[in-house]
């Protein structure tokens, strides 16, 4: 009976705590769920908004395409070409195409594009061209427009892409979209065509270019890569209220939920909406509630581990409290200890195994190791020993061998029970060589195969730089020790061979081209130069990563020139692009672009003051003309000069000292004043006359001017 009061005193104590641990759990689980999807919603809404951004930069570029390829005299002519096409204009037509092909290589994001011509029936595309659109349409393109217009018809669907056109439709939904391309019939289920900006004769477009644009690549803009095929996918345009995508199980009311609003299908979802872009659209996308819960799964389990750990802690403490107070306290503390360090090992295994991507992980690495390397490497390490007891003392040796070697050890964790994680931090000079490090992992194995008689099997990843490559790392050494089964029986170290990584992160990336367009076709030198120092110090650093992709290189900077070049009509002679040959280094490769850089930049700046002064006197002999139009605005001057209306501002500024808006009034001021000179006219008429629209504007701006009212003005004459 005594042993029974003192069991049912120790179980009541410790129960209660147990109790309040069960509750502290279930509030722990309850604000980890929030946590956890605010942190997914947050995650879809920033996605969607980077992914319509990334799409906004993306029609940027469609439309520079449109600028390079209209700047092609070829293409001019084919514009302007009427009904009756000559050998000429057939020859104009694949010099077109040619150009049109070789800016491709930075439109890699649109699975296909054509141009359609309003006064005759030619036919140009990424891939092919035609003198005869009907014919082409009717052998090898087939568009399915979804209503009243069907793909029966060449004309019709010609008339259809410019009366979008005319309608100043950007943005066209289509059910299906059938074409030809390298030889192979292509298909698209609801893709989106842009309708790109075009020259105009009149008000009327003389021809269209179209960029047909797959909903895959809009789903991988703005849905979380954990999402695709999910999720769904509503995108409106604002501006013309048309539906452009309705793609996966879509809600009902998708086009009218507000953001984070729950909506439903066949599954509830939390709405994700964007509708302040650029674009003019409505975007609405879901995180689907059933992820969320699989997301809580580990918590759960977690937090279920958690209750039965301590729910045999109560039963342990009872009893062992009930023998002897002391060593119960003391075993407790161990276990807690034990449970801290288990922790910690599974919190660095996640880390290196499922990868850093978040702030919060970034945190936490740095919170375990108090530094983030610039280099390093990952190293699994699998043995054959099947004596658990050993494990310990091989785990030891294996540390005290790699520290006597002076190896910088972030981290060691167990993951499985036969493997063994090493991260590595590496000097400037380990970067690139690691034989040395092979050669101590075999010795390594060598000893440990002695004294334990076991097996090993290491792989050792290239150098990564960067949290956010440490799980790329590690699955580079996994792979290579999957590779090591069939030589079960002996020792076996191999380092990954980055020469063979399609995966690796090479800097020569459609931003990086793209950064460096702009910085050439704009004539900026110091830009132009910062990327080249980026690209020769990047390759610098990785010789091997440069000789593997030499030539990949090379043509890539080497296109990037010729079309520069075209764009700024070069003659055929006077296009100074370095050859390419085997030997080439990277630094004589950067030298040789250098040189063709500035020969871009000085053809620039030469072209540049002769081009502004006939463009201001351009815009200044149009206002002169239209001042006494009252809708006379930035934009149509814009227009007739071919710029953008952004840049007219600025360039008024910078060559004449006046806005836009001083200008004009400056102009029909003095236009007015000439007309109260010379005429007798009455107030009412002068104001139509000079643009001013109502009278009562026309005397407050004359006031504010000329500081009489016209009137005393004409009194005074």
């Amino acid at each position: 009976m005594k042993l029974a009061g003192v069991a049912a005193k120790y179980t009541a104590k410790y129960f209660l705590g147990f109790l309040a641990v069960f509750i502290c759990s279930v509030l722990v689980a309850a604000v980890a769920k929030g946590s956890i999807e605010n942190y997914i919603v947050e995650r879809a809404e920033n996605g969607l908004r980077e992914g319509m951004k990334t799409t906004g930069e993306s029609i940027e570029r469609m439309d520079l395409i449109n600028q390079l390829i209209y700047g092609n005299k070829a293409f001019t002519t084919l514009v302007y070409s009427e009904e009756t096409i000559s050998r000429e204009d057939v020859l104009q037509l694949r010099e077109s195409n040619e150009a049109l092909m070789k800016t491709a290589y930075i439109s890699d994001y649109i699975p296909y594009m054509f141009i359609l011509f309003r006064d005759n029936n030619l036919y140009l595309s990424s891939s092919q061209c035609s003198f005869d659109f009907d014919s082409y349409y009717g052998r090898f393109m087939k568009l399915d427009t979804g209503g009243e217009h069907v793909s029966t018809d060449a004309a019709r669907i010609k008339e259809f892409f410019f009366e979008s056109r005319e309608e100043h439709r950007q943005f066209l939904s289509v059910a299906s979209f059938d074409y030809m391309n390298d030889g192979r019939e292509r298909h698209l289920d609801n893709p989106l065509i842009y309708l790109g900006k075009t020259r105009y004769s009149g008000y009327n477009p003389r021809y269209v270019f179209c960029f047909v644009m797959s909903v895959d690549y809009l789903e991988q803009n703005i849905v979380m890569p954990e999402l695709t095929g999910k999720s769904f996918v509503y995108i409106e345009d604002m501006r013309s209220g048309d539906v452009l995508v309705s793609y996966g199980d879509v809600p009902e009311k998708a086009a009218e939920c507000e953001n984070r609003q729950m909506v439903a299908s066949r599954e509830e979802y939390l709405a994700i909406v964007n509708d302040s872009n650029d674009l003019g659209w409505r975007v609405v996308t879901g995180v689907p509630l059933s992820f969320v819960d699989e997301q809580m799964k580990p918590v759960n389990h977690l937090v279920l581990g958690y209750l039965l750990l301590g729910l045999l802690a109560v039963i342990g403490l009872t009893v062992y409290f009930g023998l002897e107070r002391y060593w119960g306290f003391k075993r407790f503390r161990i276990q807690l200890d034990e449970l801290k360090h288990q922790n910690q090992a599974i919190l660095t295994e996640n880390l290196i195994v499922k990868g850093i991507r978040t702030p919060k992980e970034s945190g936490a690495f740095a919170e375990l190791f108090g530094k983030e390397p610039e280099f390093y490497c990952v190293a699994v390490v699998q043995h054959s020993l099947q004596d658990s007891n050993a494990l310990e003392p091989l785990m030891v040796f294996m540390l005290r061998f790699l520290k006597r070697k002076e190896i910088s050890l972030l981290a060691n964790v167990h993951s499985g029970v036969f493997d063994e994680l090493f991260l590595i931090e590496l000097s400037s000079r380990q970067d690139t060589d690691f034989s040395d490090l092979q050669r101590i992992f075999e010795e390594m194995a060598a000893g440990a195969t002695e004294q334990f008689g076991a097996t090993f099997h290491v792989g050792i990843s290239s150098a990564g730089t960067g949290l956010v490559n440490i799980n790329r790392c590690y699955e580079q050494a996994r792979r290579i020790v999957q590779a090591q089964y069939a030589f079960e029986n002996e020792n076996i170290v191999e380092t990954y061979d980055v020469s063979n990584n399609v995966e690796y992160e090479n800097p020569m990336t459609l931003e990086f081209l793209n950064h460096l367009y702009n910085m050439l076709i704009s004539g900026q030198r110091s830009g132009v130069e910062h990327e080249m120092k980026k690209l020769e110090g990047c390759y610098e650093r990785m010789p091997y990563l440069y000789e593997s992709h030499k030539e990949q290189i090379f043509y890539s900077l080497s296109n990037l020139f010729y079309t520069v070049m075209i764009h700024l009509n070069y003659k055929e002679g006077e296009k100074e692009i370095p050859s390419y040959t085997p030997e080439l280094s990277c630094g004589k490769m950067v030298d040789d672009f250098r040189k063709c850089a500035e020969a871009v930049c000085g053809h620039i700046d030469q072209g540049k003051r002769s081009k502004n002064e006939r463009l201001k006197e351009s815009i200044l002999q149009d206002l002169e003309t239209l001042y006494g139009d009252p809708g006379l605005s930035a934009f149509v001057i814009s227009q007739r000069a071919g710029i953008s209306e952004k840049y007219l501002y600025q360039f008024l500024k910078e060559q004449t000292g006046e806005t836009f808006a001083s200008c004009l009034l400056r102009i029909r001021m003095e236009k007015a004043a000439e007309l109260l000179r010379d005429t007798d006219y009455s107030n009412e008429q002068i104001a139509q006359m000079t643009g001013f629209g109502a009278v009562n504007t026309f005397y407050r701006n004359f006031k504010k001017i000329m500081g009489v009212t016209p009137n005393i003005y004409k009194k005074n004459l």
